[in-house]
C-alpha cells in the first residue's frame, strides 16, 4: 500500500553477467548509458575496455538496463604473498535512479563474498575516482582507504599501488602526482559533478579536489582499500544488513 502524495521508489533488480555472455543489444545499451555521462566517448575504446573486464553488474528496471558496473579480478605477487585486486571499471547509473542504495549494497556483498573465499589472501579494492561522487563510496562505506584526508598513506600501500597501477595502466599512471591520465579520456558532461559551495566545506571532498584538480578533464585518482568485514564503516555494516 502506498501513502497518498508519496512517490514510490521504482523497483530495481541486479545481476552479474560474464562479459562474454552479454548480448549485442546489451552492449549497445551500456555504451548509451556511458555517453549519457561523458562527452567525447568513443565506441571502440569503450568496447576494448569492456572486453578486458571479467563481468558486469547490471541494474535493471522492468528488464531495461538503467545502470552497470564493469568488474575485473586480478592476482598479484606482493612481497611473496598472493594479493587479490578487485577493479570496478566504468560505473554508470541513469541519473533518475541516483540515490538508490542497491548498487553499493550489491557490490559490497559481492566483494565480501570474494574476500571470504580465500581469507588468507587479502583482497583490495582498486577504485579509480574520476569524480568526488565516486570517491564518496570510500568515505561512506569503508573505514580505511588511501589516499585520504587526515591520514598518511602507509608505505606498504604506496608500494602496492605503484606496482598494481604501473602494471595495469602503464604510462597512464603518473607516479609524481599519483594520478592516472588516459590519452583521449572522455570528460564528464556539465552538471554531472559540479562543485557547489557546500562541497568545499567537506574535508573529504576538499582533499579529493586537491589531489585530483583535473578530474573534469578526465584525470582519475587511484585509491586502495582492503575489502573485509572489519574495514566496513557503520554505514557499510548497515548497508549489507538491509
Amino acid at each position: 500500500m502506498s501513502l497518498p502524495g508519496v512517490a514510490r521508489r521504482p523497483r530495481l533488480d541486479t545481476s552479474f553477467v560474464g562479459v562474454g555472455e552479454l548480448a549485442s543489444g546489451q552492449k549497445k545499451r551500456l555504451f548509451s548509458l556511458y555517453c549519457g555521462v561523458f562527452q567525447g566517448c568513443q565506441e571502440d575504446h569503450f568496447f576494448t575496455d569492456l572486453d578486458n573486464k571479467d563481468m558486469v553488474l547490471l541494474i535493471t528496471h522492468k528488464d531495461t538496463i538503467v545502470g552497470f558496473s564493469t568488474q575485473a579480478l586480478k592476482t598479484f605477487d606482493y612481497n611473496g604473498e598472493k594479493t587479490r585486486i578487485i577493479f570496478p571499471g566504468d560505473t554508470i547509473v541513469e541519473q533518475k535512479y541516483w540515490g538508490s542504495a542497491l548498487l553499493p549494497k550489491t557490490w559490497l556483498s559481492f566483494a565480501l563474498s570474494i574476500a571470504d573465499q580465500e581469507p588468507r589472501a587479502p583482497l583490495y579494492l582498486l577504485l579509480l575516482a574520476g569524480s568526488f561522487r565516486t570517491y564518496a563510496f570510500l568515505t561512506h562505506f569503508l573505514k580505511d582507504f588511501f589516499p585520504r584526508h587526515g591520514k598518511e598513506t602507509p608505505q606498504c600501500i604506496m608500494e602496492l599501488m605503484d606496482m598494481v597501477a604501473s602494471e595495469m595502466f602503464g604510462g597512464a599512471f603518473i607516479r609524481e602526482s599519483g594520478i592516472i591520465r588516459f590519452p583521449h579520456a572522455p570528460h564528464l558532461l556539465g552538471g554531472i559533478a559540479d562543485i557547489l559551495p557546500r562541497h568545499k566545506s567537506n574535508p573529504d571532498i576538499a582533499f579529493y579536489l586537491e589531489k585530483n584538480p583535473g578530474f573534469t578533464s578526465g584525470d582519475e585518482l587511484p585509491c586502495l582499500a582492503e575489502i573485509s568485514r572489519g574495514n566496513l564503516s557503520k554505514a557499510g555494516r548497515r548497508l549489507i544488513r538491509r
